[in-house]
């Protein structure tokens, strides 16, 4: 893939950089790690994985960062610590979708989130299938009529195998910061062939 509309300043480039820099050329970072690359000083982050293999491999990809990780339901942790002192932050929240009902589930469970943090920025990863599963959580988070969101989405079926079912990727984005509509355009011209 090749960018064609970001800039090398941009600052996902700049944290691919120094990860790159510190775990060699084949690192293949996820959320987690880029996420604890960008934090400032005195920033926090909470990371939570239930499954055994998985929260090993996080604390092994994590060690040495300032990540504070629970091997606890990712949802339950949330809806423990929200809303947080300070009360400004992003939530990121990147489920499996193994089941069908995952979709409402989690707009369900970022509404609940939104009226308890009404200054967080809560993002909502989804994917976009063939069977288009994300469309209902959409209208029913549409239908919230929340004062602040973006709905952003990436197709990349372009790049994929044509068998393969995922065909893009969404965030819903509640209380975005400013100019994050504009960054998130920015970033659509990585996923063109």
């Amino acid at each position: 893939l090749k960018a064609k509309s970001i800039s090398e300043e941009h600052p996902y480039f700049k944290v691919l950089e120094k990860i790159i820099s510190d775990y060699g050329d084949t690192a293949y970072p996820g959320s987690p790690l880029i996420a604890a690359t960008m934090l400032r000083e005195g920033d926090k982050i909470h990371l939570a994985e239930m499954h055994p293999q998985e929260i090993e491999a996080l604390r092994t990809n994590m060690q040495g960062l300032p990540v504070r990780i629970t091997q606890k339901d990712g949802l339950k942790h949330a809806n423990r610590i929200t809303p947080p002192e300070p009360r400004r932050g992003i939530m990121l929240i990147d489920p499996s979708y193994e089941i069908k009902s995952d979709y409402m589930d989690m707009g369900e469970f970022i509404l609940k989130i939104a009226r308890k943090w009404n200054v967080g920025v809560i993002m909502l990863w989804y994917p976009i299938l063939d069977a288009g599963l994300h469309k209902p959580m959409l209208q029913m988070l549409s239908e919230a009529q929340l004062p602040d969101t973006i709905t952003h989405e990436i197709d990349f079926s372009a790049l994929n195998n044509p068998e393969h079912r995922m065909k893009g990727s969404g965030l819903y984005i509640i209380n975005p910061v400013f100019g994050m509509n504009e960054k998130l355009k920015d970033i659509e011209g990585f996923f063109k062939p």
